[in-house]
């Protein structure tokens, strides 16, 4: 994955996942913070 990032950062190869399935992961993160502060699921979205 990073080998597939950084050929994508010298434009020698398309990204291997669109800024939108990256934003995914803080999104995640974020609400599993909630669900441990609040004692309740979370939905991502």
């Amino acid at each position: 994955m990073v080998k597939a990032c950084v050929r994508a950062s010298l434009d020698l190869q398309p990204p291997p996942i669109t800024g939108a399935e990256s934003l995914h992961v803080p999104k995640a993160v974020f609400a599993c913070y909630r669900a441990a502060e609040t004692g309740r699921t979370q939905k991502v979205g």
